[in-house]
């Protein structure tokens, strides 16, 4: 029996830079900079996310879809006042809905 398998792009890295030579982490750049800045708590939720964005804590708590996922972002997010995210390690694979 054979896998099937899909694209994967898959990188180790320091930062943005390499991570832009995929299209997708591009428009995650400016998101993470934008959240790091709470930029994306003061903006609309469809800004950012579909309204099928379905946010699942690493407690296994899952988020009503769309507003309610976002704010269970926000409240898991809350605590850490100062925050700085940056790629180290990238895995993107592609789905039949995009990526």
């Amino acid at each position: 029996m054979s896998s099937q398998t899909k694209p994967a792009f898959i990188t180790e890295t320091e930062g943005w830079e390499q991570a832009r030579n995929h299209p997708v982490l591009i428009w995650m750049e400016e998101y993470t900079h934008d959240f790091d800045a709470r930029k994306v708590f003061s903006s609309p939720y469809t800004d950012w996310h579909t309204v099928d964005y379905e946010m699942r804590h690493y407690n296994g708590t899952v988020y009503p879809k769309g507003e309610g996922s976002f704010e269970g972002l926000k409240e898991m997010y809350a605590p850490f006042v100062k925050t700085c995210h940056y790629p180290r390690w990238v895995v993107i694979w592609e789905t039949d809905n995009g990526w």
